[in-house]
Parts: structure tokens; sequence; C-alpha cells
């Protein structure tokens, strides 16, 4: 059977609300984590930090130096520049979109996989998945992105096709609040925030929620992004 693209509905980051009864060394595996928060999954060194004092630095959780930045999968918020990552995740897509503006230009809009995958789960006699897959492939505007990406590498990842068609500057918000908001957010009490599915009205209204409440934070409050 032919491989299906992929979709932006599985969960890769989850941005965590930390209890404030939940230690510090608690955050040092996933071992303790799990024990901790009932929540499995691997840190992920995602967040930009502001600059602290040396004294300052045992509260970010595995901090990392990428050139003059240092990163940090967890903190608390007062430390973490978010602000500035989705500056600059806005800044880079935007570049990204008006390349891919080039590539894709004189191709229609394309339908998105989920829309073909949604024919394929309603009648698969009717619509097997090798079709749908055949289908969405076939389309001017994949082949376009894939034939790019096939000789300049992965830039244009397919999953981003309808958010890559709503326009430079709606691209560039919905990329600046997904570096910061991932694709699911745990309160405290263990709520869990996610898509209600894969399209992008799904992830917009997800990006918004949580975006909302994690600027509603206090200051001290700790967050934490784990990938799994």
């Amino acid at each position: 059977m032919t491989d299906a693209p992929a979709t932006r509905a599985a969960i890769t980051t989850a941005i965590v609300v930390v209890p404030d009864n939940v230690p510090s060394t608690a955050l040092a595996s996933a071992d303790t984590l799990a024990s901790h928060l009932g929540i499995t999954g691997t840190p992920q060194t995602m967040f930009w930090t502001k600059t602290v004092l040396p004294w300052q630095r045992r509260h970010l959780l595995e901090p990392r130096t990428r050139g003059k930045q240092t990163l940090a999968a967890g903190a608390p918020v007062k430390f973490l520049d978010l602000a500035g990552q989705r500056h600059a995740a806005a800044m880079t897509a935007g570049i990204r979109h008006h390349q891919w503006t080039e590539v894709v230009k004189g191709t229609r809009p394309a339908t998105p996989w989920h829309v073909w995958l949604g024919k394929h789960t309603a009648d698969p006699d009717k619509h097997p998945l090798d079709w749908a897959v055949a289908q969405y492939r076939a389309q001017p505007r994949i082949l376009a992105m894939a034939t790019h990406n096939a000789g300049f590498g992965q830039q244009f990842p397919t999953a981003d096709l309808e958010a890559l068609q709503t326009g430079g500057h709606a691209y560039a918000t919905y990329c600046a609040l997904r570096a910061v908001c991932g694709e699911a957010l745990i309160q405290p009490d263990g709520t869990r925030l996610t898509p209600a599915g894969p399209s992008m009205a799904d992830h917009i209204a997800y990006l918004g929620q949580a975006h909302a409440q994690l600027e509603a934070l206090d200051h001290n409050q700790r967050i934490l992004a784990l990938t799994g």
C-alpha cells in the first residue's frame, strides 16, 4: 500500500504548564516527569531564553547555546523570550512564503491531504487509500512543491499547504504561534487542549486559545516543552 502523506493531526510537541507543587528535580528526566506529571515524553529544547545571570541559569531546564541564543526545554515564563521567538518565526515564515509563491506560480490552489483522506475514510471501497494518495500528489501545486523539495531539500512541507495558501501574513502569524504553542497545551490540572481536527481552521482555533492562555500566565509560572 502507498504510504500516505504527512498531516498535522499527530501531536509532536506538547507545552506543559507545570503545577506549582511539582519540584524542579521532577523535570530532570522522562522517568521523573512520568511519575510526577503522569505524562510521557522527552523534554524538547525549543524555547528562547532571555539573558540570565549565572545563578539564574539553574532555573532553565536543559539549556543549550545555539550561536548567540540560549535555548531551554522549560523555565519560569519570566526567563523565556516568547515574543522574540514568535517574531523570528514570523520573519522566517514570511521569507519562506515569498519563495513558495515563486515555486508554485501558475498553479491552482490544491486540495489539502486531509480532504482526500476524509473521502477515503468515508467510503474506503469507493475511494481506496492508494487512490486518495495519487489524487493528492497529482495536483500541479503539490507536484511543484515536491519537485522543488526533491531538488533543493525539504523547504516547503506539504503539511503546511493550507497555511501557505492563506497568504503571506496569515502564514507568518500561523508559524509564529506554532513556534511557541506546539500541537497541545496541558494545564496543571491535566486538561489537554489540542486541535479538534487536521484542518487549518482547527489548528488556528487551537493556536488562538493556547496563545491566549500562555500570555495570561503569571511570570513565575513554569512551562515545559515535551516531544514524544
